[in-house]
């Protein structure tokens, strides 16, 4: 169940970024058009959650051959012994992988932050 949470959470992640100006405009049609850009780094960040979801469907697929005898294919089979004992790749693997991408997020989501900072944008609350 986590697995297919992740991929879903990861592809409303990409899909937003994707389509961010077009829903901007959506919600504040009254600022330019000029107001909505896609900067540098959503093209990172869309490309690094593009990178989670593929991730997560690796891991999704790797648990589901890792649990055919819940399917209610033999359990004694031997490739489902096997693949149960040996499917483990991403398993082991999601985790660290992720907390990599994670500190590249944090720092894609700095360089948008940082690029704001230094344009002459006043901030209206």
């Amino acid at each position: 169940m986590a697995y297919t949470t992740w991929v879903g959470i990861d592809l409303c992640v990409v899909f937003s970024l994707m389509f961010k100006v077009a829903i901007l405009r959506k919600i504040n049609p009254t600022r330019p058009v000029n107001d909505f850009v896609i900067t540098q780094a959503d093209m990172l960040l869309i490309a690094l959650y593009a990178i989670h979801t593929v991730i997560n469907i690796l891991a999704l697929g790797e648990h589901i051959l890792r649990n055919l005898d819940d399917f209610g294919l033999p359990e004694q089979a031997l490739w489902v012994v096997y693949l149960n004992e040996h499917a483990r790749l991403f398993y082991y693997l999601s985790m660290p992988i992720k907390q990599i991408l994670h500190l590249f997020e944090i720092g894609f989501i700095w360089l948008t932050i940082k690029n704001y900072w230094q344009s002459s944008r006043v901030l209206k609350a």
